[in-house]
């Protein structure tokens, strides 16, 4: 079977160590700029706004980002999780902060299989 960990409210499914780790320190410092972020919100604000996007080639984002002068939160890593119809997805995913100091998730779907 498949091992599931929990840390910090988050299931991680058949994952090595060093994913669940590299994914929770984002976690976390995500969750910390979010509570930063709250600020914004008591000020009558809005919020910084996260960004998720998909792509077909986070390596290459990443090292545009880079070469642009983005500030990187996390190289590209590799990590897995099975959706609700049981199709376990590979995927690859990168973060960052662009020059305006917007935070970006970037995803790439690798290949997916029945679990």
């Amino acid at each position: 079977g498949t091992t599931t960990t929990v840390v910090g409210g988050i299931s991680y499914v058949g994952c090595t160590t060093t994913q669940i780790n590299t994914a929770g320190s984002a976690v976390a410092q995500a969750r910390a700029y979010s509570e930063n972020g709250k600020g914004y919100l008591n000020g009558g604000t809005v919020g910084a706004p996260i960004f998720v996007m998909a792509s077909d080639d986070v390596r290459g984002a990443h090292e545009r980002a880079r070469a642009l002068g983005g500030h990187i939160h996390a190289a590209p890593y590799e990590w897995s999780f099975v959706d609700p119809q049981g199709v376990k997805k590979e995927m690859r995913a990168c973060s960052l902060f662009d020059l305006d100091g917007y935070f970006y998730e970037v995803n790439e779907t690798l290949t997916p299989s029945r679990s």
